[in-house]
């Protein structure tokens, strides 16, 4: 369960204004410790409390814990940022105590990983753990980190009763960990941009003569500052968004699978048995699949393009043996139109996470009822680019639908499969790679996914 301190990445960079440096010049290579350390004095911004107050409840009731926290660290003493609002929650926003070495979080802060406490009652190295006048003996926590790799605070849920915590509870914790670091780069990174534009403004009104060069400089960093900021902000909101849209989806297997699991209980054993194992095994495979899309859109936003030759062909073979055992995998004729020597120069882990998406979306909305329905994967190298494509002769997609798939949790309709994660990721990792997508597709005829990708 260790989850690893992450290493200081912010470099120094400096710009200056003109070519002579002078008394006024503005210094850009302030590192992020310093912004954090400001930071850390004033309150976070309202839009954030809110949107770790909806996951915090969310936390709450997947884990169905009267306790969910986010802790804060700042100097000797502990602060509760947020609290889900469960009746039974001992603990609210705001509320301190001191570091004494008998509380859960002061370990994972101590020591910078995750910690899991099935039930302290049975642990000697707990049993004087103050949280037991609130009677919660079981825990779970990760830490949470600024960007420069210092301790920001803690994420955890406690129960009033034993709790082992699955590792499918973990993961989430995990991800939602991620998301609220990624909410305090983004922040960090807005306050950082927004103190240089007011050097840059306050420097524009002192300074009563500049050369036509230093004002054109000027008007572009400001413009590019202003970009950026928009940029944070637009990924703030579709962080709030993913997080929001995926705990929901996590929950309604999970809730699926305990509701057949009591009825499993209540009835004679053989009465219906079999159904309600073939509904759970749906449930967990749908729960699974969208954790492998929420893993790969993490790892799409978070990991650098690196870029290898490789054989197009053996890849593409690769993934439909992946998918073999998908439903209905078999009465599909699936052709693969590439030239099996053909080397293409691209980031092999992300094409096959686009391959995989469009290949297993064809089998999910073909039409089996024609004769022959089919899929085809075709390739065309023209240096400095290649376009490959996947088509089929599936049930297809209205026009007026045809953008909005490419959205984040688009669902066409109550019917659609899956998580209505994995085109969002095949468009952002296209993106990813300065690529283009393009689909044409016709209602009961069928479907073309083309991607046109750099081939250096």
């Amino acid at each position: 369960m260790k989850r690893d301190k992450p290493s200081m990445k912010e470099g120094k960079k400096n710009r200056h204004i003109g070519h002579k440096k002078e008394k006024n010049e503005i210094d850009f290579s302030s590192s992020l410790l310093k912004v954090e350390r400001e930071f850390e004095e004033i309150p976070l911004p309202v839009s954030i409390l809110k949107r770790w107050q909806k996951t915090i409840n969310l936390i709450a009731d997947i884990f169905e814990v009267p306790s969910a926290l986010i802790h804060q660290l700042k100097k000797k003493e502990i602060v509760v940022i947020s609290a889900s609002g469960s009746r039974k929650n001992p603990y609210k926003a705001g509320h301190r105590f001191k570091m004494n070495g008998q509380y859960y979080c002061e370990a994972v802060i101590k020591h910078k990983k995750s910690l899991l406490i099935p039930n302290a009652l049975k642990d000697p190295k707990w049993q004087n753990t103050p949280k037991f006048e609130a009677n919660l003996i079981s825990y779970i926590g990760l830490p949470l980190f600024w960007p420069s790799g210092n301790i920001f605070g803690t994420i955890c849920a406690m129960d009033h009763k034993e709790n082992a915590y699955s590792l499918k509870l973990l993961q989430l914790l995990e991800e939602i960990g991620h998301a609220i670091e990624q909410d305090l780069q983004n922040q960090l990174q807005i306050q950082k941009l927004n103190r240089s534009k007011n050097i840059l403004e306050e420097t524009n009104k002192t300074e009563e003569t500049k050369s036509e060069e230093s004002t054109y400089d000027i008007k572009q960093l400001n413009e590019q500052f202003r970009e950026r900021i928009h940029f944070l902000e637009k990924l703030n909101e579709e962080l709030g968004a993913f997080v929001y849209s995926a705990s929901h989806d996590l929950k309604a297997p999970l809730s699926s699978v305990l509701g057949l699991i009591h009825l499993l209980q209540i009835e004679s054993p053989a009465k219906n048995q079999r159904i309600y194992l073939e509904m759970m095994e749906k449930s967990i495979i749908n729960l699974q699949g969208l954790i492998s899309d929420i893993l790969n859109y993490a790892k799409n936003t978070g990991t650098k393009v690196q870029k290898v030759k490789f054989n197009f062909f053996a890849l593409v073979h690769e993934v439909i043996n992946d998918l073999k055992f998908m439903e209905n995998m078999e009465k599909i004729t699936i052709t693969v139109n590439v030239d099996p020597e053909l080397q293409v120069r691209s980031d092999i882990i992300r094409i096959k996470a686009i391959l995989t998406n469009l290949i297993s979306n064809s089998i999910n909305y073909h039409n089996l009822q024609q004769p022959k329905p089919y899929i085809v994967i075709q390739l065309q190298s023209i240096s400095p680019r290649f376009i490959f494509s996947v088509s089929d002769n599936g049930q297809g997609i209205e026009k007026s639908e045809s953008e909005k798939i490419f959205k984040m949790f688009y669902r066409a309709s109550t019917q659609s499969i899956g998580s209505g994660l994995g085109l969002y990721i095949v468009k952002e990792t296209v993106n990813k790679l300065n690529g283009k997508i393009s689909l044409e597709s016709e209602p009961g005829k069928g479907s073309t996914f083309k991607i046109d990708l750099p081939n250096p």
